[in-house]
């Protein structure tokens, strides 16, 4: 048996289910696997190619919830920088749509945890997931220890203190008020706009967390700053 024989025997290629959460309506069961799709990529460093410098094998699983219908796209992946034949792997198990995680590298572990928290429910119940995109917000006043009684005025202090932009500051506070209004049951918000309001808090984080990272990795590289 090769390599990405031994690799397909890992994967839930063979499985007719795969035991999952299903993030359109919120069921966790057997979501059936309807279709499946691999790419194996491999690098050899000898004529014989007996040994690789990498190696990856990735598999795609188009998946259906029996109890809503909808489709999930789910990806397993197998990597190794070591000898494709003696050498460990890394496996990586994803839900790639519906989205319900986050890429980001340098937020905070529990900011980004209740991010993501939010997009695990957002297609399962509207005001749940804005109360828990205002509880982000919250994590990030604390983070950046805004001053305050109340989110809002923690808000303010961080307009004051110019770590938030004007703009970024108006994005906060809509945050705010319809996690509010979710909280209390108020105004339906549609699916589209939470989506939206989740963009909100994606461009929040991005600000504050991900983009002085980047600033900062690429001004080590070519030092112009």
């Amino acid at each position: 048996m090769n390599l990405n024989d031994k690799l397909k025997k890992q994967s839930s290629a063979n499985k007719v289910s795969i035991l999952t959460m299903c993030y359109h309506c919120g069921n966790k069961l057997p979501l059936e696997n309807k279709a499946h799709y691999e790419n194996f990529v491999v690098n050899y460093h000898d004529e014989d190619e007996r040994h690789s410098d990498f190696w990856s094998s990735t598999f795609w699983f188009l998946l259906m919830c029996p109890t809503c219908g909808d489709a999930s796209l789910y990806r397993e992946s197998f990597e190794s920088w070591d000898d494709c034949y003696d050498g460990g792997y890394n496996i990586d198990k994803k839900i790639l749509f519906p989205l319900c995680s986050s890429s980001f590298i340098k937020v905070p572990r529990d900011i980004k945890n209740a991010f993501e928290a939010a997009l695990k429910v957002v297609n399962i119940h509207n005001n749940i997931c804005l109360l828990s995109l205002r509880m982000v917000l919250e994590k990030v006043c604390n983070n950046k220890k805004a001053k305050g009684s109340n989110l809002k005025e923690m808000i303010e202090d961080l307009a004051r203190k110019n770590i938030l932009p004007d703009t970024l500051k108006d994005c906060s506070t809509f945050i705010r008020i319809l996690g509010n209004e979710g909280a209390h049951g108020g105004e339906d918000i549609s699916l589209y706009d939470v989506k939206e309001i989740i963009g909100f808090v994606e461009s929040i984080l991005h600000y504050l967390y991900e983009l002085p990272y980047q600033i900062d990795k690429l001004n080590k590289k070519y030092k112009k700053l």
